[in-house]
């Protein structure tokens, strides 16, 4: 057998290659040990709590002002001409017979 250097090359870059693809197919996930306080580095808490408390405090003023002011000015002006003429027609006939005794 002639030992050729590129099929030495070649199976060492499908060794690799397959390394590769084993490690990325694969999670890997460390094992946690001892105890954390959540919300210090590396440690989260997964129990979200949330409180939220809220005051509305509405305070409507209102105020109305209204003035009414009303002028009437009324002028009357009557002017009354009044002619009478009055005819008066008397006719007395009078007779008196007298006797003296």
């Amino acid at each position: 057998m002639i030992f050729n250097p590129k099929d030495v090359i070649m199976k060492k870059l499908l060794i690799l290659v397959g390394a590769l693809v084993a490690l990325q197919s694969t999670p890997i996930f460390a094992e946690q040990t001892g105890n954390c306080t959540a919300g210090s580095e590396f440690c989260e808490d997964n129990n979200q709590t949330t409180t939220s408390t809220s005051t509305n405090t509405n305070t409507n003023n209102n105020t109305n002002t209204n003035t009414s002011t009303n002028t009437n000015t009324s002028t009357n002006t009557n002017t009354s001409t009044s002619t009478a003429t009055n005819t008066n027609n008397n006719t007395s006939a009078n007779t008196n017979t007298n006797t003296n005794t």
